[in-house]
């Protein structure tokens, strides 16, 4: 049974919701308790994340219920719900700065500098968003001396992190291959070790280390350990590639957040102001999330693929298409590709309904008998049968002739490209 795309749409965006909400209450229980500011804030980076998965036409839809989302996460502010609900927009602009930068100046199949433009991105955006809250909370009578850097860390960290976390799932790379058995007991066995180092290390204080830790020596051999866990965590993403990278950055947040406001740990040293542990804490995780990010970057550059058109190497799908008739015959690797189950493929027709509007002509003019007097190849895109869009390059050596007349033969790759 297929969903319709409607309800399929309106799941999509009740999740995103949902994730917005629940990773803001998370964020909220460890609010400042002076100010009542949240020192972490994961729903930027959610909220970022929505809009660079989602296209452009859906983002005013997305927009209201990420923001219904954001007012019902300040309760407080229900009393002035014109104000909260103005604040709340303002945040999420800030979302769609970023996410609209991102898209609108990175170069395609370039995905060094897309990072690059997104990590600039998120830091003047936030800077600026960290401003106006500034101002406002001097023009309310409430502002705090540590609202600027602590509201502009908060921003950051949160997108850099959460963004990871999100995206390191929704972009899995189309050349990723099934993990051995081998793989998965080493992933699992790292991932063990991880949640066992990082407790070790923020959730107790080494008995062995404590007689050191009023010395610079211990001191420094305490924030030592605390690289351990930022190795195990780069471990099992190279181990179990996206998910894996995504799964060890949960359970290392979960555990360094929950442990540091508890007052333990590597970074909560005495002296320091109120929030501040938890800020060298979120900066800790943004720095290994971003280290993630780098793995995953060398791990796909390391994927052979045509820099031109971002076709990746390997077999792909054959297929056989008789002009005279428009029937298409395909090998067994179509459904790796698409969803053929309800939406059948046996005719050139039948095809062009799932071709994006845009390619539609370019790929009935390419599959026409003259195109291929030679050969000639096409990138388009096409409804992967849930409605995501998948980008094609398609490759044809000539047209050539069977017992049915002419036929031309071709090849469906996948592209690194959108």
């Amino acid at each position: 049974m297929t969903i319709p795309r409607v309800l399929r749409r309106s799941g999509i965006l009740l999740l995103w919701a949902l994730t917005y909400y629940v990773t803001g209450v998370a964020s909220l229980a460890f609010a400042d308790p002076v100010s009542g500011m949240a020192i972490i804030w994961f729903p930027a980076g959610v909220s970022v994340s929505a809009f660079l998965s989602s296209k452009r036409a859906h983002w005013p839809l997305l927009f209201l219920v990420l923001l219904a989302a954001r007012v019902l996460l300040d309760e407080p502010g229900w009393q002035h719900l014109p104000v909260a609900v103005a604040l709340s927009a303002q945040a999420l602009a800030g979302s769609v700065a970023i996410a609209w930068l991102v898209r609108r100046f990175a170069r395609r199949g370039d995905d060094l500098h897309a990072i690059v433009l997104w990590l600039l991105a998120t830091v003047a955006v936030c800077g600026a968003e960290a401003l106006l809250r500034k101002a406002w909370l001097i023009l309310a009578g409430e502002a705090s001396s540590h609202t600027l850097m602590s509201n502009w860390m908060a921003g950051v960290n949160g997108v850099f992190f959460a963004t990871v976390v999100v995206m390191n799932v929704l972009t899995r790379n189309l050349s990723d291959v099934a993990l051995s058995a081998r793989e998965k007991w080493a992933g699992a066995v790292c991932l063990a070790l991880l949640a066992v180092m990082t407790w070790y290390v923020f959730g107790t204080t080494p008995h062995w280390l404590t007689d050191m830790l009023d010395t610079d020596a211990g001191a420094a051999l305490y924030f030592i350990l605390a690289c351990l866990p930022i190795a195990l965590t780069l471990a099992v993403c190279v181990t179990w590639r996206s998910p894996g990278g995504s799964l060890a950055l949960l359970v290392l947040g979960s555990i360094v957040v929950n442990y540091t406001d508890q007052q333990t740990g590597p970074f909560y040293v005495p002296g320091l102001l109120e929030g501040e542990p938890l800020l060298l804490a979120q900066s800790y995780l943004s720095i290994t999330a971003l280290l993630v990010v780098a793995i995953r970057l060398m791990t796909q550059a390391a994927k052979p693929y045509d820099p031109q058109s971002g076709r990746l190497a390997g077999d792909g799908v054959m297929y056989q298409l008789h002009p005279g008739t428009g029937e298409i015959l395909w090998d067994d690797n179509l459904a790796t590709l698409l969803d053929v189950s309800t939406l059948p493929l046996g005719t050139v027709q039948q095809v062009l309904e799932r071709v994006h509007p845009e390619d539609r002509d370019k790929l009935k003019r390419h599959w026409t008998p003259a195109t291929h007097a030679r050969a000639a190849s096409l990138a388009f895109r096409i409804d992967k049968g849930n409605g995501d869009w998948l980008t094609l390059y398609d490759q044809s050596p000539g047209a050539l002739r069977d017992a049915h007349g002419q036929v031309i033969v071709g090849n469906w790759q996948p592209s690194r490209y959108d």
